[in-house]
């Protein structure tokens, strides 16, 4: 058997599998690679956990940390569009660390994502002041 070759062509897979299955964390992990790869901004930074996404946004004005995350998230919206994804606006937040008075009015499409003092990643309450609880 030398010389031969095999070709098996493929298509985007849209359907789930059934939570708590073997083989899920390995689709999810092949799925989250995808948009791990995406080219952002050097000022942005996607970090995940299971099915939990955090971006890190570093700007010294509000309007710049607006920018950057507009076109983070116009990114993960693509991503989310195409895997068929849907976001739960109203278990995200944003929340500054800095000393801005104001944060920026971030949107998923027509939906503000509240600014908030704290944030619960992981289970772990974090301020503004990057103490946790």
């Amino acid at each position: 058997m030398t010389d031969k070759s095999f070709y098996k062509p493929t298509k985007d897979w849209f359907s789930g599998c059934p939570q708590g299955s073997c083989s899920g964390p390995m689709f999810w992990n092949q799925i989250v690679d995808q948009i791990l790869a995406q080219e952002f901004s050097p000022d942005v930074h996607l970090q995940t956990f299971a099915d939990d996404f955090v971006f890190d946004i570093c700007s010294g004005t509000r309007e710049g940390t607006k920018i950057l995350a507009q076109q983070a998230l116009d990114i993960f919206k693509t991503w989310t569009d195409k895997k068929q994804l849907q976001i739960s606006t109203s278990k995200s937040s944003n929340m500054l660390i800095e000393k801005l008075l104001r944060g920026p009015t971030i949107k998923w499409e027509t939906e503000s994502i509240k600014g908030s003092l704290t944030i619960k990643y992981l289970g772990i309450i974090i301020d503004e002041k990057l103490n946790w609880a």
